[in-house]
């Protein structure tokens, strides 16, 4: 709503008529003078389109991650591509960790017999695992940085909007929660100013060192999916390798 300004000769707690009230309901003509010192009203800006925690993470798991399958197979990550013996991956990019093997157990979830023999994954378990995964990376990033940054800023994690928390939490999994608290920083003030376009531009990451197309395309699946963006050519310009057709966003 709009502020009243009242002259400094009105009388405290007398209120000024309105001589020129329009009646409730109606239109303003567009194209058509208005009488000067009138205040246009201005609409906020509508928050993002948001959905669940839930159903965002399993989107980036299937669309970003990629399904690796239902038991644990050599990962494809590119910085061990030139590895002998590489680590291990399953479910939604879960990278099963020494004493995860070792237990037969990921996040409650049963995946090994005493034998040494796999138990494939049901979509419920990769579901359960990829949520917990989340879940651990976030708090990693919060606890190694991102709190203390956004606290700088004025802000709490709590105060973000909830799509670009998520995309957030996605980054926080993608580079893990350490690299992601400790090297990402301008990302939070893009955030909490709710600026899509910077937020995507400081949202890239790198694959072995260097800007890579299936970087730049999971950005735009992040933003997508979280509902910050329609199109991809809402940040086209600040996505430069990554393309509508690779990425599956909307032109």
């Amino acid at each position: 709503m709009g502020s009243m300004y009242v002259s400094s000769d009105t009388p405290v707690g007398k209120l000024t008529p309105v001589t020129d009230a329009q009646p409730v309901g109606k239109l303003t003509v567009v194209g058509q003078e208005q009488p000067k010192g009138k205040l246009t009203v201005v609409e906020d800006k509508p928050a993002p389109s948001a959905v669940t925690d839930d159903v965002f993470y399993l989107n980036i798991g299937k669309y970003a991650e990629s399904d690796h399958g239902d038991t644990p197979i050599d990962t494809h990550d590119a910085r061990e591509k030139d590895l002998s013996v590489k680590s291990k991956d399953v479910g939604y990019g879960h990278k099963v960790k020494a004493s995860e093997d070792k237990a037969g157990v990921i996040h409650g979830v049963k995946f090994k017999n005493e034998d040494g023999t796999y138990i494939p994954l049901t979509k419920e378990n990769k579901a359960t695992i990829l949520k917990e995964d989340m879940a651990a990376e976030l708090s990693l990033a919060r606890k190694k940085g991102w709190d203390a940054k956004l606290k700088v800023l004025g802000v709490k994690w709590d105060d973000l909007e909830t799509p670009y928390k998520q995309a957030l939490t996605s980054l926080a999994y993608n580079t893990g929660g350490s690299v992601a608290g400790e090297q990402f920083t301008a990302v939070l003030k893009a955030a909490k100013d709710l600026d899509v376009k910077e937020f995507a531009k400081h949202l890239r990451r790198n694959d072995n060192k260097k800007k890579t197309a299936g970087m730049d395309n999971r950005v735009a699946k992040e933003l997508y999916y979280s509902g910050l963006i329609k199109n991809f050519s809402e940040v086209s310009d600040m996505l430069p390798l990554g393309s509508a057709e690779v990425s599956g966003v909307p032109k």
